[in-house]
């Protein structure tokens, strides 16, 4: 925004933990190490709302998110829980330029027997996937507030999950190694991709469902190309076909070399350190990755999801 200034920057004297931009684009979701989450609004750089009781001053949201209608905020961390605000429906109309609203907690969602390290919501804003140190994923329903079922197959603490932008499907991954990917109405594994050798951190789909990068604690950047290989009436939200299911190792694309080439694309070092955050652009054309050696690679999507630089 060419109106803000340089020094257009909050400091609270506590660690930024968490980062999230409203749907519409107007209002920034900072999670913080006092425990609570901080909404700024972009066109001002003005803190609107201050979201208290939260999870406790030094335990920092470990992932906070704004629902897809821009009703609620969630937040999860160590203490376990899953907390949930709701915003006001008028978040347009004109507020003091003084100081921010201050919001309750709406209510939080216990379940988790260990941390919780990330969560996403469904499309339909109607419910909510998190993730634990438990080894175990959580699926809530927001109308009742409780936990619809449990997702088990990870025999490690589960580092990152998201709803597919349909919702018929959740993919996970952990430190165990492993990339998940699960019925969002029937809680089963539908496929187990292993090709990482350490922690899967990070996790990115497009919106077309088509294209899934997964990230490692080796600097492994890894494109799944899912064509062909979830059916097309999981892709497609229907329910009536059942899959099994299969390892994927021999059967993705995306990962193989070239004849002749010394390291198969998306399947060698791509940064000195772990991945920590992935995205995959509109139309899956690039993926960025961030990594701790301080690098942002930005990767072109080729047709048949190999990796270029």
């Amino acid at each position: 925004n060419p109106a803000l200034e340089d020094d257009s920057s909050h400091a609270w004297g506590f660690v930024v933990t968490s980062l999230d931009f409203s749907q519409d684009g107007r209002y920034i979701l900072a999670g913080c190490g006092d425990g609570d989450c901080h909404v700024f609004e972009v066109a001002t750089n003005i803190e609107r709302f201050c979201l208290i009781e939260g999870h406790g001053n030094g335990n920092s949201p470990r992932c906070s998110r704004w629902d897809p209608a821009n009703r609620f905020i969630a937040s999860c961390g160590a203490d376990r829980q899953v907390i949930v605000w709701e915003m006001p429906r008028d978040l347009d109309e004109q507020r003091s330029t003084v100081s921010s609203e201050k919001i309750s907690r709406s209510f939080a969602l216990e379940g988790h027997k260990g941390s919780v390290n990330c969560l996403s919501w469904s499309p339909g804003s109607d419910r909510l996937v998190s993730a634990s140190d438990d080894c175990s994923l959580l699926v809530w329903d927001l109308g009742p507030r409780l936990a619809l079922g449990a997702l088990r197959q990870h025999s490690a603490p589960v580092l990152s999950c998201l709803f597919s932008s349909s919702g018929w499907y959740i993919v996970s991954s952990s430190f165990d190694a492993s990339v998940v990917i699960w019925s969002a109405d029937e809680f089963q594994v539908h496929y187990l991709l292993r090709q990482h050798p350490g922690a899967v951190y990070s996790l990115a789909l497009s919106e077309s469902e088509e294209t899934l990068v997964s990230g490692g604690s080796d600097g492994l950047f890894i494109v799944w190309d899912l064509r062909g290989v979830l059916p097309d009436d999981l892709l497609q939200g229907a329910r009536e076909q059942q899959v099994s299911r299969k390892e994927l190792s021999e059967t993705l694309r995306g990962c193989m070399a070239d004849e002749g080439e010394e390291e198969p694309p998306g399947s060698r070092l791509q940064h000195r350190g772990e991945v920590r955050a992935l995205h995959v652009s509109h139309g899956a054309s690039f993926a960025i990755s961030g990594g701790s050696d301080g690098k942002l690679i930005l990767t072109g999507l080729r047709g048949n999801s190999s990796l270029r630089n």
